[in-house]
């Protein structure tokens, strides 16, 4: 061993023993984390072709690919996870030594060395780095990958240095930002050396050919496996990367955290990386500083050469100035390269994770190691500085190794640091093993001991790691509710913890998810039901040989079923709106192959003749280019302003925006003869101002689908069902799978927004007629009465007098009232006392029960609902 190495390899081995300890405590307690059930689900899901496992789009699929080998190989892959996040730790403290020493190497042997060392020094006691190494997920893989990449640049190995990046890529996204940052070191580099401008050039398309080798396939997989459901060739080759942005923009909703987030992170956790901030711009100055040095000299030796021996002297003195420094080496070789790539990488990936509203203290080991690097620049400075003060103190021997004062003094500096790292980690697993995941494995072994076929719904991924079922992964409480109506499923396992609600829906979002825990529990078997740390876990199931639990079972903190219900459905009947959009745009647009005039005109005029409500999606700008005799046509119909010209308005500024919609707005009253305060966004997207335009305007209702990201404080419809299977190919999704889509919205939800594209494809009118047959028996009413009717029932006050053991109805005047509906779900008798004279009551148990309103009394067979009267 060289001795010189000696302090590196004493904190190695102090890190290794701990890496090793905690891995075991990881793998023998079972102790795992969302992102790597995921990762080890979609591994599942790729081995198995699609019949086990689990698929998240959003998700980067390179790490699972790499699970997925070992899983068609017969290895756990838990296990196999844990020891690829352990390599990947153990690799990136070995690189984060070896990578410094090597790039800082022209400044001398003892200052690259202690570049390297303090750079380990400071990274391995980091508390995030400690707490986030032995967890499978894409935290530290990707990392570690990057200085691998770093390295093979150093060694000039271009391709393979492309193939990993890519391979970066689709293991996290955002690490996009480090290919960029290669692509500008090399042309900085490019520029620093023009005199090999060839050498560059080259080296750039040898690394570029390995980026696109990888991810060519990659966007072709893609395009291949989404196009069918995507509207353009874009959407489908980038799917995963449109997913992923949706998903943290939900998320982040309910993480909304100040923009010093990082930076007060690295102040809790480790002080000494604010050093590498330093570092970033010390090292890039004396780097270019170092650049113009070294080209000024090799110009004056260039002058000198064939000159009087005079000359010489003088060329000998510039060679000699940088005897100890990079001199030609930092432009020929690539530290320069390596040094501006992870310069570039670091403040990029730092200022893209701050500006998301989602932030978590794990996303900093993308740019800590890093930050270490540069930290370690600056304490070396410093190191060898003061070392050269104390030049006169003697060396020692020890069993034969010969140490200095220095090394010395930082041995102990580590040592302390080290076992202050342990002991703080030992507590928090001391914590974490108190917790633990009982529950999930519980949970997830129920369906050992009571096999069940088919798709499983689940709102937590963990059961990916112990099922071999087809599981559905369903998040937020849209997602669940979308879930149970999309998905042929055999069971579900849910969980209140990950049925959270999303701000722009808080108001509603709490009745909504107790409703819709209430129809999952009249329309399955409640088979499993448990409580950890005051969060309740629930299985249902639909099959019949799985034994359901008694209802006593539930505590009541946690009952999900009541005796009755005041629905949301008037008439017990779902509401539909039907909405006609981008009107007029077949008239200012007809060149477009996609407008089908004929079709647009049997349409309409079957709407009209059947007194359909339908609500219209107007473009004012279109609109004005239409006849009186077109106008004339459609002002019955309830309208919903679609933007202005409809194209990016709305990223305009706030006085823009407020101008041109305004504009809008009252030309579509004059015309409709009546207020428009519903909106839909142009391409559903909406810029930052465009909420407080909108209030300002008078508008309340703001329509658009899940894939919206804009914030609005309007009442919010988002569409949710779809019956385009194709865009590109102009194809429908059979009238027949679209109407039994829509009869699971009954049972789960609330309510029913669904766009018409009513020129889209030659059968376009066909279509509609045969969808308007299946749904005429909903409760169809335009965007205003859906608006007003749930306006009025969020107001009506459902409760019950103990005392006399009554239920009690109250609430404001309106025409809707004589709509609400009651449901009861248990056989009995019950009483009921109400302001209103005029509802529904509804029986969808299989007994008969006696209902006494107003102590007027009633018996309502099963299934039966049926008008209420009182005088």
């Amino acid at each position: 061993m060289n001795r010189k190495n000696l302090p590196f390899w004493i904190i190695f081995f102090f890190f290794l023993t701990f890496a090793v300890l905690s891995l075991y405590i990881h793998i023998d307690k079972g102790i795992i984390e969302w992102d790597e059930v995921v990762n080890i689900g979609i591994a599942k899901h790729y081995a198995s072709w699609g019949k086990s496992g689990l698929y998240e789009p959003g998700r980067p699929g390179f790490y699972p690919f790499v699970l997925s080998v070992f899983q068609v190989l017969g290895f756990n892959i838990l296990i196999i996870s844990k020891v690829i996040a352990f390599l990947s730790a153990v690799g990136l403290v070995l690189l984060l030594y070896f990578i410094p020493k090597k790039i800082f190497s022209g400044y001398g042997e003892t200052f690259s060395r202690y570049t390297g060392f303090f750079a380990v020094l400071v990274f391995v006691p980091t508390q995030i780095f400690l707490e986030r190494f032995h967890f499978a997920g894409t935290d530290i893989f990707p990392v570690s990958l990057i200085f691998f990449v770093s390295w093979l640049l150093l060694n000039k190995k271009y391709f393979w240095a492309g193939i990993l990046s890519a391979c970066i890529f689709i293991t996290r996204f955002p690490h996009a930002i480090y290919i960029a940052g290669v692509a500008f070191a090399f042309l900085l580099s490019l520029l620093n050396d023009r005199k090999d401008w060839k050498y560059w050039f080259s080296s750039a398309l040898k690394y570029g050919a390995g980026v696109i080798l990888l991810l060519v396939p990659f966007f072709l997989l893609n395009y291949y496996f989404f196009i069918h459901e995507s509207a353009n060739w874009a959407y489908a080759a980038f799917r995963p990367i449109w997913e992923q942005s949706r998903t943290i923009s939900i998320v982040g909703e309910l993480t909304d955290i100040h923009h010093g987030f990082y930076f007060l992170q690295l102040l809790k956790t480790n002080p000494f990386l604010l050093l590498g901030i330093l570092g970033f711009v010390w090292c890039a100055v004396d780097f270019q500083r170092i650049v113009r040095s070294v080209r000024s000299s090799l110009q004056k030796v260039k002058k000198a050469k064939g000159v009087l021996d005079k000359k010489k002297e003088q060329m000998q003195k510039i060679q000699k100035r940088h005897k100890n420094r990079f001199s030609r080496d930092l432009i020929s070789s690539n530290k320069y390269l390596v040094v501006w790539s992870l310069l570039f990488h670091d403040v990029f990936i730092w200022v893209y994770h701050a500006s998301l509203m989602h932030k978590e203290p794990r996303f900093a080991l993308a740019w800590l190691p890093v930050l270490a690097v540069f930290a370690g620049f600056v304490f070396a400075k410093l190191f060898v500085f003061v070392l050269g003060r104390l030049q006169s103190i003697k060396s020692f021997k020890i069993s034969g190794f010969k140490f200095d004062i220095g090394q010395m003094f930082l041995l102990v500096i580590v040592l302390c640091g080290i076992f202050i790292a342990v002991a703080e980690s030992a507590e928090r697993y001391s914590k974490l093993n108190n917790v633990g995941t009982p529950e999930i494995t519980e949970w997830a072994n129920y369906f050992k001991e009571n096999p069940i076929k088919g798709t499983i719904i689940v709102t937590d991924p963990t059961p990916a790691v112990f099922l071999k079922n087809k599981l559905f992964p369903a998040y937020y409480l849209n997602g669940v509710i979308k879930a149970t109506q999309d998905v042929e499923h055999n069971a579900l396992m849910l969980t209140s913890r990950s049925m959270i609600c999303q701000q722009s829906e808080q108001a509603t979002c709490i009745q909504r998810r107790n409703s819709f825990l209430m129809k999952v529990y009249q329309n399955n078997n409640l088979v499993y039901f448990t409580e950890y740390a005051g969060v309740p876990y629930f299985i249902f199931s639909n099959v019949t040989y799985l034994e359901p639990l008694p209802k006593d079972i539930i505590p009541s903190e946690f009952r999900i079923s009541k005796t009755v219900d005041l629905s949301n459905h008037p008439r017990g009947r779902l509401p539909i709106v039907i909405i006609l959009e981008d009107f007029p745009s077949i008239v200012s647009e007809q060149n477009h192959s996609i407008w089908k005039q004929d079709q647009y005109d049997e349409i309409l005029d079957f709407v009209i003749a059947n007194d359909i409500p339908v609500s219209i999606s107007v473009i004012p700008d279109h609109l004005q280019k239409v006849t009186d005799e077109q106008r004339d046509k459609i002002k019955s119909f309830a309208v919903i302003q679609n933007g202005y010209y409809h194209e990016e308005e709305l990223f305009e500024d706030y006085d823009v925006q407020k101008e041109i919609l305004k504009k809008g707005k009252d030309y579509l009253e004059d015309v409709f003869s009546s207020q428009v305060t519903a909106f839909i966004p142009p391409y559903y997207s909406a810029g930052k101002d465009t909420d407080a335009v909108l209030n300002d305007l008078g508008f309340e209702i703001y329509v658009t689908n899940l894939g919206d990201r804009s914030d609005s404080t309007l009442n919010r419809y988002n569409q949710r069902l779809g019956y385009i299977e194709n865009w590109n190919q102009e194809t429908l999704v059979p009238i027949d799978n679209l109407l039994a889509d829509i009869q699971k919205y009954v049972i789960y939800d609330d309510d029913l927004v669904f766009s018409y594209y009513y020129y889209f494809s030659d059968n376009a009118s066909t279509y509609f007629q045969d969808f308007y047959a299946g749904v005429k028996s909903y409760y169809l009413m335009n965007i205003y009465q859906l608006f007003e009717w749930e306006n009025f029932i969020s107001q009506v006050e459902f409760g019950f007098d103990d005392l006399e053991g009554a239920m009690l109805i109250e609430g404001p005047d309106s025409d809707f009232s004589s709509e609400m509906t009651l449901d009861f779900f248990d056989s009995g008798n019950y009483s009921v006392e109400s302001i209103y004279n005029s509802f529904f009551i509804q029986n969808p148990t299989q007994e008969s029960i006696d209902v006494c309103l107003n102590e007027l009394c009633f018996l309502l067979e099963s299934d039966e609902i049926k008008s209420i009267h009182l005088k």
